[in-house]
């Protein structure tokens, strides 16, 4: 289970545009026998200009053998020199785009990311009739902290509280930060049962024990809306439109509990 743009070129991916040609570059140039052949292919025209620069008496000096050795190590030089940039940028590559799905605060994954792994379940139920549920997990009177204790304090609420709904959840959950003290947990291949069976556990580990020192030592809890995947929805927005009635509906209740819409 990813922990998770929270941040996540931040969770909009605003640098699209601008980073779109390093994209397109990096492609070019991944770890493989294409990319090897594009090196090559820089490489020799490389070479071929070495061959016709005037070259030094000692080297006029050298054998057939000793020339064709020194032509395969600079075009051994060069596909290296080509292939580790490849390496070097894949990994950039791949640092940016877990920015970019993260929560800057959280570290869980932010709204976008979230998103897009709905539609993948959406699309898994529709193939093949999994089931998923989800969770929407509002923090009860997280205004008050904010107002009493102050902002840094508010964070370090929110940080570990992300915290514990990643470590509770299911292996194969996603915890997202969505909003504010908003956060949603999606949970593939599940029941109703199973579903509430995670979020009274998440209930329960929020409350049991008060947070750490850095969140001022306050004791928290949740109001939870849920909802299941219907053969009725034409779409993700229903799931998430009767998590968020649930939500409204365990807020009006009291706070501390969940609420599930079918």
């Amino acid at each position: 289970m990813p922990a998770t743009c929270g941040s996540r070129c931040a969770s909009s991916r605003r640098c699209t545009a601008r980073c779109a040609p390093t994209t397109a570059r990096a492609r070019a140039w991944t770890i493989s026998s294409p990319g090897i052949l594009t090196a090559s292919a820089f490489a020799v025209p490389i070479a071929r200009q070495l061959l016709n620069m005037d070259v030094p008496q000692e080297l006029q000096r050298l054998d057939g053998s000793a020339l064709r050795s020194l032509f395969v190590f600079i075009i051994a030089a060069a596909i290296f020199n080509f292939a580790f940039m490849a390496m070097v940028t894949h990994r950039l590559l791949g640092r940016l785009r877990n920015l970019s799905e993260r929560d800057a605060l959280t570290n869980l994954f932010n709204r976008r990311a979230i998103e897009r792994d709905l539609q993948r379940e959406w699309h898994r139920w529709q193939r093949r009739r999994e089931r998923f549920a989800v969770l929407i997990v509002d923090l009860d009177h997280f205004k008050q902290v904010n107002d009493t204790l102050g902002h840094p304090v508010g964070d370090e609420v929110l940080r570990q509280t992300a915290e514990r709904l990643a470590a509770h959840a299911r292996e194969t959950d996603e915890v997202a930060r969505i909003g504010g003290e908003e956060f949603l947990v999606l949970l593939p291949a599940t029941s109703r049962e199973g579903a509430l069976r995670v979020a009274e556990r998440l209930l329960v580990q929020l409350r049991a024990q008060p947070l750490g020192p850095a969140a001022g030592g306050v004791r928290m809890t949740a109001s939870i809306g849920a909802a299941l995947v219907e053969a009725g929805d034409t779409d993700v927005a229903a799931v998430l439109a009767r998590a968020d009635r649930a939500l409204y509906g365990a807020k009006s209740q009291g706070r501390d509990r969940v609420v599930f819409l079918p």
